[in-house]
Parts: structure tokens; C-alpha cells; sequence
């Protein structure tokens, strides 16, 4: 199985990433401080255009949480989820 780790993309600054179609990758790990709030990043991640639908591991980083309650981010991030390719 071929990975495709990123961390640290934070997103919430504007920053972009279009993953080069050379790239070969089965799934993805996003290892955290992707986007805040972390919503906005599984959104971000189950979109057809980030990664295919290709399947994502996303471990939050605490940039994920910022302003936010920890718990009930947790708890909105796996809503968004739902459904979806990420897990």
C-alpha cells in the first residue's frame, strides 16, 4: 500500500495543496494541523478534488481545535465524516 502522509498544511491561512497527478498513493494520512476549525478539513478531505475519494486516516493536531472545546469539535469532525471516505 502506498501512503501519502501530510501534516501541517494549515489550510485556515490561505495555503493550498494540489497533490501532483504523478503521485501515486492508495490512501492518505493527514497527521494533524491541517485546518481549523477541524470541520473545515474533513469537508476539505472528502471532497473528490482533494484526493479521489481515495480513502484518509485524519489525526487532529490541536491546530484543529483552536477556539473550540476539544470534545465537541471531536464529536462535529466525526459527524462530517460520516458518509464519507474519511475516517
Amino acid at each position: 500500500m502506498r501512503l501519502l502522509v501530510l501534516s501541517d498544511l494549515h489550510l485556515e491561512f490561505g495555503a493550498s495543496l494540489t497533490v501532483p497527478p504523478e503521485v501515486q498513493y492508495d490512501a492518505v494520512v493527514l497527521a494533524g494541523d491541517v485546518n481549523s476549525p477541524g470541520t473545515r478539513a474533513v469537508h476539505w478531505a472528502a471532497r473528490e478534488s482533494s484526493f479521489g475519494g481515495r480513502p484518509v486516516v485524519y489525526v487532529p493536531g490541536n491546530h484543529e481545535f483552536y477556539g473550540r472545546e476539544m470534545r465537541s469539535e471531536l464529536e462535529a469532525m466525526g459527524k462530517a465524516a460520516q458518509g464519507t471516505s474519511v475516517h
